[in-house]
């Protein structure tokens, strides 16, 4: 029982003075975890609970006055009809109940007041009273939702001590229990019971596999009578085992209570498993006590005007409470909430659920994609669906039900949810671990009941996207159902606010670097593991063959392991080789990249050609990939012990990934092959369709490739409304040969739009044919397989009406067939593709060339070559009279080296000029170079195989923070100084360390503190002084200030002088 009181309300500042008693109300709702089940009814919002007011009938809140509630527990207590004893079922997401009370409801439920009916000379004199005991201690493969409890190691024994007044002698008691052993030998559990007779628990061993069953169980329930010794009640557990643990899951006593006012407030709970009509006697009753009755699962009532017996008429399920409310306790106050209906708003496209504390960043990234993308997107919190759907209790079904409600609204156009915050398989914080900024920032995800079996039990976000009516149940096992997903489910596991500004700053400044840049082909990168017979390496074919055959216009990479120079280190394989050119993947070649294989959540293979530490020192930015991992848990968010991979890759502040669909438990190649198969034939079939987007695939994808439980364990992390960049219009290509040099034209057509209004630059290219390959066989046997040719040509053409025409003059001899694809974007902002094979006829006519093409260096400007600043680009002219070629007869690339060690492909960088595929810019942003001198050398032939060179050095003497315009003011300055940098600074949590100087050099004011810079605009620092500090610097002043970052950038310092206004 609580009590509000005066007291109480003065103690947490509510104005007691505005209030009329008569207009308090409570609300809440019930006990336990919502239902999965959809079909199961449940309430749509709070629930009124009726309160006893005492002293409300003169309308003021009066020093005296207070009310009473029955605060439930969280933990469900309900009367189980087959077993005919009751039971107690813990909350699984929340150890605490909340109540809200509302202080201007004008029709305030109360409890109501029944005569009692006087009792018949034959009384039951006991009720059925519950100890229930789980700690909820040790998730033992650290997934799902059942945890244990006490561990007992070896022959280890534990006391159990009950207190039990008012027990009623002669009447046995059910304990109830669970015990597991973890052991790969038999777990024994024995019990020592004085004056009873239990018998001993044997546990079957585990196998001790690392993806078997990794405890077994065994139940106790007996009817006993317990030895009591001054009410209490001690007994022993026994566990007998030399190579494993033991654990007690729960312990549940449920003894006969007698009926005794003098006692605070017991909880009983009536014998009867029908409607009957019985009479009670209670023990210690007085003017004092109260009775409060809970008929069935109706409200509480008060009886009034009882006597010694009192008669009842109870339906099953019925509870009693004997009480003297000055004993009543206080509930904590929380806080005072404004009022909300988040069901109102209804017709976006994007839902963002974020924790309260990473709303901000919710709210940045909803404005962004409402006003720049014109995806209409509404933001909730957590706890906001707590409020009004679970009543406040953590509960993941209150976030499914929300959604739920969203969705099936008849004017909902909801696609996608994004659910910003990390998760923890420890819903109620009990890990030490996890700091409270980072418990803080948690969005739940579903975990599965299973928590024993690495292979069935699982994590899913999911869970939020079943919105069918029948489909909330979602069973477990080996063997489930197939549930569909109708929402495109996507996370960002942001830890803190800072992670969560920085990665919105991140997406959108992705967003924004994709627009108007579609001159290359997206490269798709398979990388595959080596060893299992080649599996990894043939689904990797199978997937490339796909993209191939149904004309993409994307670029193919393919990286086996196999393919490179394996070396024994510590009885280990490693290979330097492919951990490089897979780094290289990240930095710039790859826009998707497609890992399968073994792996974990610290990297990929077995030679660790991909480390978490790789990924913490990846400085993309400029480049970032989206992943597709096929791989055992790199997925995984909701370890507290661990960072996965995919967390490193997606959180990073320097580069990383831009998203993944990647896995967050073990799973299967079977089940990987599935996905992977769906995926890509999903991604073909929408190929064309603007607006299919990166959450659109993962939904189909998942829908269409289920796999039992496997399937679950595939996530998405990252942005679902993020546009898929191989999608678009499709372009054909008429031309039906190639003769290089001649005077046809290489031609095509859109095949979707009209003529009018057409306003593109396209770009052409041809490739040359695929080229057989074979890995080297160091664990199995080699593999033969063909990758990608090489740009043999590339045009930028002005489309005329709705279709594109350039001469063939300017394509140099090769074999063929050459690989046409045409890649570009309309003014309307939709993509253009287009695929196509195309035989080539060798012409005899071909013009006899013999000057090369020329090189020029037009930034920086030869000038400056001796003096230049750490980050520049570089622009070199290339140009030829008739054509030009990116590799020559002897498989040489045309290339930019940088001090013999740096590569970089011409073709990768080249833009040809408009409608002059023989002529344009090569042009590469060099980032953060190091002081020094850098040595050059460009090398290219033209269509004739002629060469040309060219050597220059570049000296790099400031660095990058050197150069920085810095801006502070106002100066003379009042209460504020600012300090604003022209041009950007790395991204980065800085500290500031501001000091102040007078004329004399004498230390007179120091300023620390942290600034978060993630953005694109110029960086900005403003210092409010106190009074007490301006008194200190009246006239000039010298300040010294300086950015220390967090992470590997370059430390900034700034001084000057300032004036301070009397």
């Amino acid at each position: 029982i609580y009590k509000i009181d005066a007291f109480w309300l003065d103690k947490n500042k509510i104005d007691r003075s505005t209030l009329n008693p008569k207009q308090i109300s409570l609300y809440s709702t019930a006990s336990g975890t919502l239902p999965q089940d959809l079909k199961i009814s449940r309430p749509q919002d709070l629930e009124e609970i009726p309160i006893y007011f005492e002293g409300e009938q003169d309308n003021k809140w009066d020093a005296n006055d207070s009310f009473i509630f029955w605060g439930n527990s969280p933990h469900k207590i309900r009367f189980d009809f087959q077993q005919k004893i009751w039971v107690q079922e813990l909350h699984a997401y929340s150890d605490s109940s909340f109540y809200f009370m509302r202080l201007d409801d004008p029709a305030a439920k109360r409890i109501v007041e029944e005569k009692a009916t006087p009792g018949d000379s034959k009384t039951m004199d006991y009720a059925w009273s519950i100890f229930h005991y789980e700690p909820e201690t040790y998730n033992l493969i650290q997934s799902g939702r059942q945890w244990v409890g006490d561990a007992f190691y070896g022959t280890n024994n534990k006391t159990v001590q009950y207190s039990l007044a008012d027990y009623k002698l002669g009447m046995n008691s059910k304990l109830g229990g669970r015990f597991y052993s973890s052991s790969t030998q038999e777990g024994l559990f024995t019990f020592d019971v004085i004056g009873n007779t239990i018998g001993n628990l044997k546990i079957p061993a585990i196998s001790g596999g690392r993806y078997d069953n990794k405890a077994n169980f065994q139940d106790l329930n007996i009817w006993l009578a317990p030895q009591l010794k001054e009410n209490l009640w001690s007994w022993t557990i026994n566990y007998k085992n030399t190579t494993g643990t033991g654990y007690l899951d729960y312990l549940s006593l449920q003894y006969p209570r007698i009926f005794n006012a003098k006692h605070d407030n017991p909880l009983y709970l009536l014998p009867n498993t029908k409607d009957s009509s019985f009479s009670i006697s209670m023990l210690n009753a007085n003017a004092a006590t109260q009775i409060w009755l809970r008929n069935g699962t109706n409200n509480w009532s008060k009886i009034i005007n009882y006597s010694s017996a009192l008669k009842l008429n109870v339906k099953p399920e019925s509870q009693l409470l004997l009480f003297d409310s000055q004993k009543a306790i206080s509930p904590a106050f929380i806080k005072l909430l404004a009022n909300q209906n988040i069901n109102k708003e209804i017709g976006y496209e994007l839902l963002i659920i974020s924790s309260p504390a990473l709303k901000e960043a919710a709210n940045a990234l909803a404005k962004y994609k409402s006003s720049s993308q014109n995806i209409a997107t509404k933001v909730v919190d957590t706890e906001q669906i707590y409020h009004e759907y679970s009543g406040g209790k953590q509960d993941v079904t209150a976030i499914r039900d929300f959604i739920y409600r969203q969705y099936k609204h008849p004017n909902s156009a909801l696609k996608y949810v994004i659910l910003l915050g990390d998760a923890s398989i420890d819903y109620k914080g009990k890990s030490v671990v996890s700091t409270d900024i980072e418990k803080n920032c948690f969005v739940p995800t579903y975990q599965s009941i299973e928590s024993f079996q690495p292979l069935l039990s699982y994590s899913s976000d999911d869970y939020f996207g079943l919105l069918n009516p029948e489909e909330g149940d979602w069973l477990e096992g080996e063997k489930t159902n197939k549930k569909t997903l109708q929402v495109a489910i996507g996370r960002i596991p942001a830890k803190n606010p800072s992670e969560a500004n920085f990665f919105v700053n991140k997406l959108t400044a992705y967003i924004e670097s994709k627009k108007n840049t579609r001159f290359k082909p997206e490269v798709l990168a398979w990388v595959a593991d080596d060893g299992d017979a080649n599996i990894h390496i043939q689904d990797a074919e199978d997937f490339s063959n796909l993209m191939i055959k149904d004309a993409h216009d994307v670029s193919i990479k393919k990286l086996y392991l196999d393919q490179f120079e394996q070396e024994m280190m510590g009885g280990m394989y490693t290979s330097k080789k492919a951990k490089d050119a897979l780094l290289s993947l990240f930095n710039s070649e790859a826009d998707f990249i497609h890992f399968i294989g073994h792996g974990s959540e610290s990297g990929w293979t077995d030679e660790k050609i991909l480390t978490n530490n790789d990924l913490v020192g990846l400085k993309n930015l400029q480049h970032l990939p989206f992943l597709l991992t096929a791989t055992c848990q790199f997925g995984r968010f909701d370890d507290p012990n661990q960072l996965s991979g995919a967390e490193i890759s997606l959180m990073s502040t320097k580069g990383g990934a831009i998203g993944l669909i990647s896995t967050t438990r073990p799973v299967f190649q079977s089940s990987n092959y599935l996905f992977g198969q769906s995926f890509y034939k999903n991604l073909i079939d929408h190929k064309t369709e603007v607006k299919y987007r990166v959450g659109d695939l993962f939904k189909e994808t998942k829908n269409s490739s289920q796999t039992g439980v496997i399937n679950r364990n595939i996530s998405l992390l990252g942005d679902p409304t993020l546009e898929l960049p191989w999608t678009g219009q499709a372009i054909t290509i008429k031309t039906d040969t190639i003769t290089p040099g001649s005077s046809k034209f290489f031609e095509g057509q859109l095949l979707t739009k009209t003529p009018t209004n057409i306003n593109a630059q396209i770009r052409a290219n041809l490739y040359s044919p695929p080229t057989k390959k074979k890995t080297l066989g160091t664990k199995t046997n080699s593999y033969e397989y063909f990758a990608e040719g090489d740009l043999i040509w590339t045009s930028t053409i002005q489309m005329t009406g709705a279709g594109f025409s350039v001469s063939q003059k300017s394509i140099p001899n090769s074999n063929g067939p050459l690989i046409g694809k045409i890649i570009g974007q309309l003014n309307t902002g939709e993509k253009i593709n287009g695929f196509k094979s195309i035989p080539v006829v060798i012409s005899n006519n071909v013009t006899v060339d013999t000057k090369p093409p020329s090189i020029t260096v037009m930034e920086p400007e030869s000038n400056k070559f001796q003096t230049m600043n750490s980050s520049f680009e570089l622009k070199i002219r290339i140009e030829d009279d008739h054509s030009l070629r990116w590799k020559n007869d002897q498989n040489e690339f045309a290339e930019l080296i940088v001090n013999d060690t740096l590569k970089i492909k011409l073709s990768d960088y080249f833009i040809p000029d408009l409608n002059f595929p023989q002529k344009g810019t090569f042009t590469y942003p060099f980032k953060n170079l190091k002081i020094g001198t850098y040595f050059f050398k460009v090398n290219c032939w033209d269509g004739s195989n002629n060469p040309q060179k060219l050597f220059f050095e570049i000296k790099v003497i400031n660095s990058e923070a050197s150069r920085l315009e810095w801006v502070v003011f106002p100066n003379p300055m009042s209460k504020r100084l600012q300090f604003k940098a022209i041009g950007q600074i790395p991204w980065d949590i800085y500290q500031y360390d501001l000091s102040i100087f007078n004329v004399l050099g004498q230390q007179i004011l120091i300023k620390k503190g942290n600034v978060t810079y993630f953005s694109n605009v110029d960086f900005e620092l403003s210092i409010d002084w106190t009074e007490e500090e301006l008194a200190k610097l009246i006239g000039e002043s010298v300040f010294k200030l300086e950015l220390l970052p967090s992470k590997n950038n370059e430390t900034i310092l700034i001084s000057g002088k300032i004036t301070t206004l009397k």
